[in-house]
C-alpha cells in the first residue's frame, strides 16, 4: 500500500522487539492446497491457499547459484511503473513491487534506500534524505542487495537497536550506507523473520504487535521478500487480499508464511494495491485488489533462461560456499573439494610476460585472460591477451577457469599459459608482442573424466626434468604423470610418476589436494611431494621420472592432519637458503618446517610461528592465506599470512624466525571476505630481487614493495574491482602474480648467478695474477665451489687464491680480498636490478644471509618464534 502520511510513533522498543522475535510462536499459517511450476530455468512458482480464511499466493523461488540468473531492481529513471510495463522494458522474465513509497510528491520518494543497474538512487529520494530526519521511517528499513558475485541483507534499524542483530552489514550499527559495488538493493520494513527466528505476537491485532505500521494488524494484499539461509535462494511473495476469494494476511500470518517458504531472512515490502506479480508470457498473475495493476515506485527483477541474463549463475555462490564452509569449521566432502580447486595450492610459477624481471599481474574476465605489465611503480596495459579463456568459449566453468596456469614452458623468461578446455590442455606462448597461437597439449577432456575436481584441480607446471622448461603434470585414475616440454609444444608420450590413483585413496581432497612440487634434493629438477593416510611421501626426480621415494613428515590423519584447516597449508619453501625445499604447513598449535636433508628430511621440526588454533588461526581467512616468497632478499624463502590486524612474514634468522609486520590486510577494512584475501599474492613487482605483497581488495588491486624490513606504499591498480565484476570467483580466483623465476644464461663475470645454478661468477672470471704464495691450487678452488654449491656458510670468505673479474697483475691476497669485496657488493647490488630465483645458496648468499644479521631492523619486525603465541 503506499503512503501518503507519515506514521507518528518514531521507535519501537527494545522489550517489543525481544518480545516479538523470541515469544511463543503464535499458529503456523496452514497451506491447504500448493501447486510447483517452473516458468524459468532456476526460477521455480509455487501456487498456494492457506484457510482461515481462504487466502491466495503466490512464491517464486530463484536459485540464485543458477546458470544464467541474475538479479535486478528499478533504476532511478525507469520508476513509477507498474510490474508488467517496467519488467518488459527492461527485458526480465518476472517481477514484483518492491518498496513503499510516497504518493504525496510528484517525484518519486521510496522509503528506504533503492539502486537499480548499478547506481544508488539520489539520496533525496530515498527516506535518508535530511528532511526525513524526525520521522520514524529514517534509517529504519531493512533491505537486500545485490552486486556483481554477492548478495547481502541489511537489518532493520529496530532490529538493531534491539540488539537481535548478529549478521548481515553491519549487523551492530544503524547507517545509511550501502556496500560498495551494488547493482540492485530494495527496501523493507518491518521485518518477518530476523536470522531464522519469525515475528510472532500474542495477538495479531494487539498494540504491540508491529507498533510503528498498524497496517500490519490488519489483514490486506501483501508482498514479501527473504533469503535462505545459505543466501542461495531469493523468495518473492505476494499474497491476494480484499476479495471474496482471498483475505489478506496479517503481519503474523506473512511472517508464519514466509517462515514456512524457507526464508531465514525476510521483510515486508509494499502492500494492498501495490502488489503485483508478472512473468513473461503470462502476465500478472494475482489480481490486484485496485482491479489493475498500480504503478509503483520500484521493483525486483529475475533475468533468467537464455535472455538478458549474464552467462552464468551469480559467483556470491561460491564465496557463500567457502563461507559456510570454513567459517563453521567443517572439512571434508565439498569444502575439502573445494580448497582443493580454489585454494593456493597452485598461484603459477611466473607471471612476467615480458620477461623484463618484474611480475606483471594476469587475469581472467569475462572476455578472456589478459595481464597488465608492471612498470615498477605501477602497471601498465598490454597487449598480453587470450580471448580463448572468454566466458563463450567455456571458461566460466570451475572445470576450466581453475586449471588456467602460468610457467615458462620454452625457458625464454616469459610466462606461458596453459588451461584445460573440454576437448583437453591447451597453452599459449607469451612473445615479444603477446601470446602466440594456442599449442596442443596432452588430451585431458570431459569425456576423460578430466572434468571432475579429483583430476583437473592437480594439473601442474613444473621443471620436472630440470632443462629450464616447465612440463605439465596431472593426477588421473591411476596416478601422477607427466608430459615433457620441447619448448614449442608438450610432448604427446606421458612420463609416469608416483601411483596416486583412486585405488591409493588420493580420489579424497585431503590426498590429492596436497599434491606440492618442489626441489627436495636441490638439483634444480622438480621433485613431488603428496600427504597418504601416514603421512607425507615424496619422489624425487632423476631427470626422466619421478620415481625415487623418501619420507616425510607423519602428518597423518590419526594425527589431526586430515582437516582441511590443516592439509590445506603444506608447503615446499627453502626456509634455510641451502637451495633444497623444505616441508612447510600449519599444525593445531604452529607453523612449522621439516629442513630437507636431500635425501629426506629432519625428523624434528622447526617451529616457524605459534600460529595455533586457539588463537584464531583455524579460520579460512587466515590460515588459506600461507605464502611462500623471499621477501628479505637473502635468497631464503620466508612464509606470510594474513592475521586478523594485517599481514605478518617469517624470516629465518639464525637457527629462529623473525617477525615483519606486512600491510594492515585488516577484518575492519573487509580483508576476512574470500574474494580479497584469496588474492593474497607474493611476487616481485618492482623487479629489485625482494618479494613484494600484492592482493584485490573491493576497489582496487595493490601492490605493498619490500623494503626487507617492511612494506612500503601501496601501488595501487584501479582496476579488478567489484564494482566491475571481479568479486566473482571465476574471476578473481584466476588472479596470478607470481616470480619472476630465474632464467639461464651464459656466466659472465657480474656478480650475478647468471646460469641460475646458485654460484656467482664460476668459470667466467680470470684467475689473480699474484704469486704462488697467495695463489690457491686448482683443487682448493673445486673445494669452494663444491662446498659454495652445498650452502656451507664456512665457506663465505674466498680462497686464497682470489678471483678477479678480467683484471691481471694484482697478485696479492690482499688485492684478491678487495676484488672480492668489490664483487660481493656489486652482487648485492645488483639484486634490485636482476630477476633471480634462488635454488642453491652460493657464496654470495651465504654473505647476504650474513649482512641480514646488521641490516637495521624495523622497530616492529623482530620476534622470535619462541615467543608468546601469535594470535590472528
Amino acid at each position: 500500500m503506499a503512503c501518503s502520511r507519515r506514521a507518528s510513533m518514531r521507535a519501537l522498543s527494545i522489550a517489543c522487539v525481544v518480545a516479538a522475535l523470541f515469544s511463543a510462536p503464535a499458529r503456523a499459517q496452514t497451506i491447504s492446497s500448493r501447486a510447483w511450476s517452473d516458468p524459468q530455468p532456476g526460477v521455480r512458482l509455487l501456487t498456494g491457499r492457506t484457510t482461515s480464511p481462504t487466502t491466495r499466493f503466490w512464491a517464486l523461488h530463484v536459485d540464485l547459484c543458477a546458470e544464467r540468473v541474475h538479479v535486478a531492481a528499478t533504476s532511478r529513471p525507469t520508476s513509477r511503473r507498474t510490474a508488467a510495463s517496467w519488467g518488459a522494458s527492461v527485458g526480465v522474465q518476472a517481477a514484483v513491487n518492491g518498496d513503499f513509497f510516497r504518493t504525496d510528491t510528484s517525484t518519486p520518494i521510496v522509503y528506504g534506500q533503492a539502486a537499480g543497474s548499478g547506481a544508488a538512487w539520489p539520496v533525496a529520494q530515498t527516506g535518508e534524505a535530511a528532511a526525513y530526519r524526525d520521522d520514524w521511517y529514517y534509517r529504519d528499513y531493512g533491505w537486500i542487495a545485490f552486486g556483481p558475485s554477492w548478495v547481502e541483507f541489511s537489518h532493520t534499524g529496530a532490529v538493531k537497536r534491539a540488539g537481535g542483530a548478529t549478521q548481515g552489514f553491519m549487523p551492530g550499527m544503524v547507517t545509511g550506507a550501502i556496500p560498495a559495488g551494488t547493482t540492485a538493493l530494495v527496501s523493507g520494513f518491518p521485518e518477518l523473520v530476523t536470522e531464522g527466528r519469525r515475528y510472532t505476537c500474542s495477538s495479531p491485532t494487539a498494540s504491540s504487535c508491529f507498533p510503528e505500521r498498524s497496517d500490519m494488524r490488519a489483514r490486506h494484499p501483501r508482498t514479501a521478500m527473504g533469503l535462505s539461509d545459505d543466501r542461495r535462494t531469493l523468495i518473492l511473495l505476494v499474497v491476494d487480499g480484499r476479495s471474496s476469494v482471498s483475505a489478506g494476511m496479517y503481519g503474523t500470518e506473512l511472517a508464519s508464511l514466509m517462515d514456512q517458504l524457507g526464508a531465514w531472512q525476510a521483510f515486508n515490502l509494499d502492500g494492498g494495491g501495490s502488489s503485483q506479480m508478472w512473468l513473461e508470457g503470462r502476465g500478472t498473475i494475482n489480481a490486484p485488489s485496485d482491479g489493475t495493476p498500480r504503478a509503483v515506485a520500484n521493483h525486483w527483477g529475475i533475468f533468467a533462461g537464455t535472455a538478458g541474463g549474464r552467462p552464468v549463475a551469480p559467483g556470491s555462490c561460491i564465496p557463500r560456499e567457502l563461507d559456510d564452509c570454513f567459517r563453521t569449521s567443517q572439512d571434508g566432502g565439498a569444502c575439502g573439494e573445494l580448497e582443493a580447486v580454489l585454494g593456493a595450492s597452485d598461484l603459477g610459477r611466473t607471471s612476467d610476460v615480458d620477461g623484463d624481471g618484474r611480475a606483471d599481474v594476469c587475469a581472467r574476465g569475462v572476455a578472456g585472460w589478459a595481464c597488465r605489465v608492471s612498470t615498477g611503480d605501477g602497471f601498465a596495459d598490454a597487449a598480453f591477451a587470450i580471448d580463448a579463456l572468454s566466458d563463450t568459449a567455456g571458461f566460466d566453468q570451475a572445470s576450466r577457469f581453475s586449471t588456467i596456469r602460468t610457467g615458462d614452458l620454452n625457458g625464454d623468461g616469459r610466462a606461458d599459459v596453459c588451461a584445460r578446455s573440454s576437448a583437453g590442455v591447451r597453452c599459449w606462448i607469451a612473445g615479444d608482442t603477446g601470446y602466440g597461437a594456442a599449442i596442443s597439449g596432452p588430451a585431458l577432456d570431459d569425456a576423460g573424466d578430466w572434468d571432475r575436481a579429483m583430476y583437473f584441480s592437480t594439473i601442474r607446471l613444473a621443471d620436472v626434468d630440470g632443462d629450464g622448461r616447465d612440463d605439465l603434470c596431472a593426477r588421473g585414475y591411476s596416478g601422477l604423470r607427466c608430459w615433457r616440454s620441447a619448448g614449442d609444444a608438450l610432448e604427446a608420450e606421458s612420463h609416469e610418476g608416483p601411483a596416486w590413483g583412486n585405488a591409493a585413496g588420493f580420489d579424497q581432497p585431503s590426498r590429492y589436494g596436497t599434491i606440492r612440487f618442489g626441489d627436495v634434493d636441490g638439483d634444480r629438477r622438480a621433485d613431488v611431494c603428496a600427504r597418504t593416510a601416514s603421512g607425507v611421501e615424496c619422489f624425487l626426480s632423476d631427470g626422466t621420472a619421478l620415481t625415487r621415494r623418501v619420507e616425510g613428515p607423519a602428518w597423518s590423519d590419526a594425527s589431526g592432519w586430515g582437516a582441511t584447516k590443516h592439509w590445506s597449508t603444506i608447503r615446499l619453501a627453502d626456509v634455510d637458503g641451502d637451495g633444497r625445499d623444505d616441508l612447510c604447513a600449519r599444525g593445531t598449535s604452529d607453523l612449522r618446517c621439516h629442513l630437507s636433508t636431500g635425501e629426506g628430511f629432519a625428523a624434528s621440526a622447526t617451529i616457524v610461528a605459534p600460529l595455533a588454533d586457539e588463537s584464531g588461526w583455524g579460520d579460512h581467512d587466515n590460515y588459506a592465506t600461507l605464502r611462500v616468497g623471499d621477501v628479505t632478499g637473502d635468497g631464503a624463502d620466508d612464509l606470510c599470512a594474513r592475521g586478523n590486524a594485517g599481514m605478518r612474514c617469517y624470516a629465518r634468522e639464525g637457527d629462529a624466525f623473525r617477525t615483519i609486520d606486512g600491510p594492515a590486510l585488516a577484518d575492519a577494512q573487509g580483508w576476512d571476505d574470500p574474494r580479497q584475501y584469496s588474492t593474497i599474492r607474493l611476487a616481485d613487482v618492482t623487479g629489485d630481487g625482494l618479494a613484494d605483497v600484492c592482493a584485490r581488495g573491493a576497489d582496487a588491486y595493490a601492490c605493498w614493495p619490500s623494503s626487507g624490513d617492511g612494506f612500503g606504499a601501496a601501488i595501487t591498480l584501479a582496476a579488478f574491482r567489484d564494482a566491475q565484476g571481479w568479486g566473482d570467483a571465476r574471476f578473481y580466483s584466476t588472479m596470478r602474480v607470481a616470480g619472476p623465476v630465474c632464467v639461464a644464461r651464459q656466466e659472465v663475470c657480474d656478480g650475478g648467478d647468471d646460469d641460475c645454478d646458485g654460484v656467482i661468477d664460476e668459470d667466467a672470471c680470470e684467475r689473480d695474477g699474484g704469486t704462488s704464495d697467495d695463489a690457491g691450487s686448482a683443487s682448493d678452488a673445486g673445494t669452494s665451489s663444491d662446498a659454495a654449491a652445498r650452502g656451507d656458510a664456512s665457506i663465505a670468505e674466498p680462497a686464497s687464491s682470489g678471483c678477479a673479474c678480467g683484471v691481471a697483475g694484482r697478485g696479492t691476497a690482499r688485492g684478491g680480498w678487495a676484488i672480492a669485496l668489490l664483487v660481493l657488493v656489486a652482487w648485492i647490488a645488483r639484486q634490485r636490478e636482476r630477476l633471480r630465483l634462488p635454488r642453491a645458496i652460493s657464496v654470495a648468499s651465504a654473505s647476504r644471509r650474513g649482512s641480514q644479521n646488521v641490516r637495521k631492523r624495523s622497530s616492529q619486525a623482530s620476534t622470535s618464534a619462541s615467543g608468546r603465541a601469535s594470535t590472528a
